[in-house]
């Protein structure tokens, strides 16, 4: 037991060490008597009272005072007289004093042993912390001497914390990062500012792996530096991804300047083949309009001219017709692989669209259709979006104009464009009671070229497949819901404005499948 301790045993043991000071010290008293000259007869009870004090605190420290002063007046004083008692109230005074020092003196002691105790379990605590971080911290001394590497650190580099201490560390990185990173470091340290940089580490197993490192002064509470404290956190499979993205991307833009000029080509280059084949068609059709009059004043034999007359009238019209048919149909397709390729190309505008606004210009737009077929259109009140207004312009033109020209010619055509908010978009959807889609073929018209029937409708198959990529360009997305013979429900889903009050979420994700009525 300690001497910090030893005053807190039980108060039996304390009081019989104040008791047996007091036998201990007359002995002693007597033995040096031979030594000692005329009134020293306390002389050996102020170290006892010390011990005792010391030992077993304060109050035993004056039982022994009291104790010790008396049986030494009455054994080495000749005659006690009033003095006597002055000279223990004395003696009892000073055990009251030594008793308060040494009372001073351990919860002195015991503080400091608490203190110790905190720190060493600060210390602790704050090493087990740093270790348990999921990165490398290290920390270095003000003037930027690194001084603490963690355990991960040390398993990364496979080389023991002492040998990375000072600039040591500095050993292990990459030859080419080596005095830049220094040179981040020192200037860091030097106009005591924070500390980031991304360098590369060599491994235990000699492989460079780039880190994101940053450091940052700790401050006492006069504002000096204390210490340096960093984190190095593993970036590598990031970086490297970054690299590989940065790579793609200029392959992308590499591709995509191939298939603009690629676009140019089939608009330009291929429009002009297209132009001479109806012009010379037409040339040819003019020719067989002057041999027909030619052969009217022309004396030819009757066989001949019969033969002629096949040529002219039946076989040539209708490789003429056959030709401009063919060289529309070109020139449709041609335009409409421009459209789709265009579609991919164009970096949407986002802004918000008053789309009760926007659809009415649009059924402005094709109102000569619903004259020509007697349909009908009714629009509701339509939610704002935040979208490319040219493509959403074009997203509605295409299925209001699908509605109408696959209407059932066998009752009146009705189309309704309606919207809601639903899930923080905006949710809308054109219905008609026209000839519908079987459920096998609803997901395949949004494929390129695809169409159900060649012979309904007309077109190339590839509308829809222009109304998706738009949809999709804007963070939007686009279904069908439809029944054969009953009519069909294109569903537009697109962002909201920011501004756009929130709403909660629906129970339904989708509104019930309804067809125009």
């Amino acid at each position: 037991m300690n001497l910090s301790s030893f005053h807190t045993v039980r108060p039996a043991v304390r009081y019989g060490i104040a008791l047996i000071a007091v036998p201990a010290a007359i002995l002693l008293r007597y033995a040096l008597g031979p030594l000692m000259g005329p009134y020293t007869q306390y002389v050996t009870i102020f170290p006892a009272i010390l011990v005792v004090a010391l030992l077993a605190g304060r109050n035993p420290a004056i039982v022994t005072a009291i104790f010790g002063a008396v049986a030494s007046a009455f054994l080495f004083e000749p005659v006690p007289d009033w003095r006597t008692i002055t000279e223990v109230a004395w003696i009892t005074g000073a055990a009251v004093l030594a008793g308060w020092m040494a009372q001073k003196l351990h919860n002195a002691l015991d503080a400091a042993k608490a203190k110790t105790r905190e720190i060493s379990d600060s210390e602790l605590f704050f090493r087990e912390t740093l270790e348990s971080i999921p990165g490398m911290v290290f920390t270095t001394r003000p003037d930027g001497y690194c001084d603490y590497q963690s355990r991960q650190w040390t398993d990364y580099t496979g080389v023991p914390q002492e040998e990375q201490m000072g600039e040591g560390w500095s050993k292990l990185l990459h030859p080419d990062d080596r005095q830049r990173a220094l040179a981040v470091w020192r200037a860091a340290v030097k106009e005591h500012i924070d500390y980031e940089i991304e360098y590369r580490v060599r491994r235990h197993d000699g492989r460079y792996e780039w880190f994101k490192v940053r450091g940052r002064p700790i401050r006492d509470a006069a504002g000096r530096i204390a210490r340096w404290f960093g984190v190095a956190v593993n970036v590598d499979v990031f970086r490297r991804s970054q690299e590989e993205l940065l790579e793609l991307k200029n392959i992308l833009e590499s591709q995509k300047k191939e298939l603009e000029g690629i676009i140019s080509i089939v608009s330009h280059d291929l429009r002009a083949p297209l132009l001479n084949i109806r012009g010379f068609n037409d040339a040819i059709d003019v020719d067989c309009t002057a041999i027909r009059k030619l052969l009217s004043v022309v004396d030819a034999p009757p066989d001949v001219r019969t033969k002629l007359n096949e040529i002219l009238d039946q076989n040539m019209p209708e490789a003429v017709a056959f030709i401009s048919i063919s060289a529309d149909a070109m020139h449709n397709l041609v335009e409409s692989l421009v459209k789709v390729a265009r579609a991919g190309l164009v970096v949407p505008k986002p802004e918000p669209l008053d789309m009760n606004r926007l659809v009415q210009h649009v059924v402005a737009s094709i109102r000569i259709k619903f004259k020509n077929t007697g349909a009908t259109i009714d629009v509701t009140d339509l939610p704002p979006c935040f979208a490319d207004r040219t493509h959403v312009t074009q997203v509605f033109t295409n299925l209001i104009d699908n509605a109408i020209k696959y209407l059932d010619p066998d009752r009146p055509g009705v189309i309704c464009v309606e919207g809601m908010v639903e899930n923080d978009h905006a949710l809308y959807w054109v219905s008609d009671n026209g000839i519908g889609i079987a459920p096998d073929y609803e997901q395949k018209v949004f494929d390129i070229f695809y169409r159900i029937d060649g012979k309904t409708g007309g077109g190339e198959g590839i509308g829809l497949s222009v109304v998706k990529r738009m949809v999709e360009r804007n963070a939007g997305r686009i279904w069908l819901m439809s029944e054969k013979d009953k009519g069909s429900n294109f569903f537009v889903a697109l962002p909201l404005p920011a501004d756009y009050p929130h709403t909660p979420a629906r129970a339904e994700s989708e509104p019930a499948l309804q067809f125009a009525s």
